[in-house]
């Protein structure tokens, strides 16, 4: 395969309203699309979900867009045809810059998918010896807020056909927000997020959310603390999940050592693309890691590609991955599968299409392959 087009078009898109985590609260989110295309005339549109602060991430929206334009797409430019579809194939002499990276390798799967006759789905599946399922039941993530808006999303959640919620909380004081939710609705799958909001000290205070019969929490503590990760992990009685912790197979292979978490959340994006989240799960489901995908508060574009690996069967756990409505009223593409009788309708999907607005602003940018 040969690349024959690629822009890039930065774009910032209103919130349906704000969304608080331990980290930052989002209004607008800023976003970089990259639009591929190649000599057998097939079209896939990428997204850089890399924020505008660093508290989730150091890999920020600015510098990684830099790194794409200076670094990434001139190898690109460069190679005859695109080479195997992996990180250390595409750029070996490139270190980091993960959300870049998947910017790009991300739709250049798609691409490929588009050349074997396949969905996007379907051709992950194969690379690991797994089936795809049409329709999955999706979890979702409601930012921080007090008992009353949570209520209030959440039955909204319930009935638009959510299998589970996660709660994201920015402090001890958030944990009777909690269990006021476990009262209100008793048979709930409810998960909590602390965006490392929390302590080694805390653990008595989190263990209290056994309780409110809570599945997991999500990184407790600051990212890159595996061995404390492992110390809260042997006290609580429910499951720790890691996200800002893993960015590779080798940050996996630490927590399965250490015994840091019994879940991971995955999220494409922050491991560096596609090839490297497969080798994640593989290794995930080999240790008996539950692992679900998780969202990046991505628009329509980047959540076509979340949604297709979530349709793997190996993922046993709701993702973040529902519709891209959620957070925003204007879509950028027509990839909008519906959520209907518990399930996310994925299986008759079309391949994703820019709206007609969004490309009319691709073909003013400058193909930087030419």
């Amino acid at each position: 395969m040969r690349l024959t087009e690629l822009r890039v078009l930065p774009v910032a898109v209103p919130l349906r309203q704000p969304f608080r985590s331990a980290h930052e609260q989002l209004k607008m989110r800023q976003l970089t699309l990259i639009y591929l295309r190649s000599d057998a005339g097939f079209e896939a549109v990428g997204e850089l979900e890399a924020f505008t602060e660093p508290g989730y991430s150091p890999e920020l929206q600015e510098s990684e867009r830099q790194a794409l334009l200076e670094q990434l797409v001139p190898v690109l430019k460069a190679a005859p045809t695109v080479p195997e579809l992996t990180a250390e194939s595409l750029w070996p002499n490139v270190a980091g810059h993960r959300m870049a990276k998947a910017a790009i390798e991300l739709p250049l799967w798609s691409l490929k998918a588009q050349e074997a006759g396949l969905t996007l789905a379907e051709l992950l599946a194969r690379s690991v010896g797994d089936t795809v399922q049409p329709a999955i039941p999706v979890g979702i993530s409601l930012g921080v807020a007090d008992l009353a808006t949570q209520l209030k999303r959440i039955k909204w959640a319930v009935t638009a056909g959510y299998s589970r919620v996660k709660l994201k909380v920015a402090g001890l004081d958030d944990l009777s927000t909690v269990k006021a939710v476990r009262q209100a609705f008793p048979r709930l799958q409810l998960i909590v997020d602390g965006n490392e909001a929390f302590q080694l000290t805390d653990a008595a205070a989190l263990a209290t959310l056994a309780a409110a019969e809570v599945i997991m929490i999500e990184q407790p503590l600051r990212a890159g603390d595996f061995v404390g990760h492992a110390k809260l992990q042997a006290s609580l009685p429910f499951a720790i999940c890691l996200d800002e912790d893993i960015l590779s197979v080798e940050d996996v292979e630490r927590v399965v050592r250490l015994g840091s978490a019994r879940s991971l959340n995955l999220k494409p994006s922050r491991v560096g693309g596609f090839a490297e989240s497969l080798k994640i799960l593989r290794l995930a489901n080999a240790h008996q890691l539950d692992c679900w995908v998780g969202g990046m508060v991505e628009s329509s574009v980047g959540r076509y590609y979340a949604q297709s690996l979530a349709q793997l069967s190996l993922f046993k756990f709701p993702g973040d991955v529902g519709p891209s409505e959620q957070f925003f009223t204007a879509p950028l593409s027509t990839w909008q599968p519906p959520l209907r009788n518990r399930r996310l309708q994925l299986g008759d999907q079309p391949m994703p299409k820019l709206t007609p607005e969004m490309a009319a602003r691709f073909q003013r940018q400058r193909n930087l392959l030419a």
